[in-house]
């Protein structure tokens, strides 16, 4: 997780003075005068007694500031400020919310000044999405920790540590009625149907008073079944109390994968292999898939595809199992793939680019790290055209589509330049090269 190290934290202020003008007036509105107001920073000193991260905030009705933050990764503070800068409770650890490491504090308030505060914490196996509401007045603050008598408490889920960054990015949001709709994302998935993509979750927390435990009417709720990639979810409740989530999703998004794949005798299972994963079927070993495009085509993401075969070769393979139909049996397309024609099919690589010049010598079929600085210098040329418009460094060179995200696979079981032995220095040259073609 990220830390930013901070020993004082900056409330700005920024006060408004509405005109006396009527809103009908068409006369011009002056500026209120600077004594009027002040967008200056209020510097907050020695807040933290450390590390401080992550700080949130919310205002009551009374005019105060409570502040949330993490201190030296494990404690969990709380502040209260009023409007002018001056500390009126605390700093206190939240008692609740114990030693261990946390992160990602959301902090919001009720109409009831009922306090809501949400965390990420981290247990030896597990990391759970943690909940709390508070009343703020029934706080002893001489005890030295936030610890109100009147509160509700609970894990609003928990899941394996083992996968990183397994819940992520919590937020929430209050109702009318003091309940909290809280959103998160997070890779569980059971079914085994997004690929280990991040998806949104949703679920409400219910305050109990009685048994100091929040409860949850509705909880651990998938929003995004399909697999596409769902991050960054934020939580608003309208006056109707209706909630609306947003969230950054791939649906709708576009990809380009160009695979490079050595065409030497002995790749022939990976020739079938590649043909099965991108077009779909069985492999004939007992592995099956339905097809890179059918799952985008169900995640509502546009695949843009092409197989290419090093050294200008296509392999017989390349014309029977899961191959079959796709080989064109030409070089590289001159226009661009779009979500119309989808498909480039499996073609020839007729020449690479290595030490910054065209390979025109023979047999290249094991040329991946060449074949890798070629697919990357056919995406823009010298005067920085791109698409159907570029004229990069060879006669025939791969057309990207400007407006999807880029991916090179090669695929080889030799050494990236002549192949065997590996580790050369060509080799390492051929990498470098290929690593700087694609970054730039």
């Amino acid at each position: 997780m990220e830390i930013r190290l901070r020993l004082a934290l900056f409330l700005a202020l920024l006060m408004l003075i509405t005109p006396l003008t009527p809103l009908t007036s068409l006369e011009s509105v002056q500026a209120s005068p600077e004594e009027n107001g002040t967008a200056s920073p209020l510097d907050i000193l020695s807040l933290a007694a450390g590390s401080l991260s992550e700080p949130a905030i919310v205002g009551d009705d009374a005019g105060n500031f409570h502040v949330l933050w993490v201190e030296n990764q494990t404690k969990l503070m709380l502040a209260t400020i009023d409007s002018d800068g001056a500390i009126v409770n605390g700093p206190q650890p939240v008692s609740l919310a114990g030693g261990n490491v946390k992160w990602s504090p959301r902090i919001e308030i009720d109409d009831a000044g009922t306090l809501h505060m949400l965390w990420i914490r981290d247990t030896t196996s597990n990391d759970c999405l943690a909940y709390y509401a508070s009343n703020f007045s029934s706080d002893d603050p001489t005890d030295g920790f936030y610890n109100p008598s009147e509160y509700a408490y609970n894990s609003v889920v928990c899941k394996t540590n083992f996968i990183i960054d397994n819940i992520a990015n919590p937020n929430l949001a209050i109702d009318s009625q003091g309940a909290a709709h809280v959103v998160w994302q997070d890779k569980d998935d059971p079914l085994d149907t997004r690929f280990g993509l991040p998806g949104i979750r949703y679920s409400m927390m219910v305050a109990n008073w009685t048994t100091h435990l929040a409860n949850s009417p509705i909880f651990n709720t998938l929003l995004t079944p399909l697999p596409s990639k769902s991050t960054f979810p934020e939580v608003a409740i309208t006056s109707d109390d209706e909630v609306v989530i947003t969230w950054q999703d791939s649906r709708g998004s576009m990809i380009e994968l160009v695979v490079l794949l050595d065409s030497s005798a002995g790749m022939t299972s990976e020739w079938q292999d590649i043909c099965t994963l991108m077009y779909g079927g069985s492999d004939g070993h007992g592995w099956t898939s339905p097809g890179l495009q059918n799952i985008a085509d169900i995640a509502g993401v546009s695949l843009l595809e092409t197989i290419y075969g090093l050294g200008d070769t296509i392999p017989t393979q390349a014309n029977s199992g899961n191959c079959a139909g796709h080989n064109t049996n030409d070089r590289s397309r001159s226009t661009i793939l779009t979500p119309q024609v989808d498909s480039g099919g499996i073609r020839k690589v007729h020449r690479t680019m290595y030490n910054g010049q065209s390979q025109n010598w023979g047999n290249q079929q094991e040329e991946w790290g060449p074949g890798t600085t070629w697919a990357c210098l056919s995406w823009m040329d010298a005067q920085g055209n791109i698409g159907n418009a570029a004229n990069p460094p060879t006669q025939y060179d791969h057309r990207w589509n400007p407006n999807a995200s880029k991916i090179v696979i090669p695929i080889s079981d030799e050494g990236p330049k002549v192949g065997d032995p590996a580790q050369q220095s060509d080799d390492v040259q051929s990498i470098d090269e290929s690593h700087d073609a694609c970054v730039n």
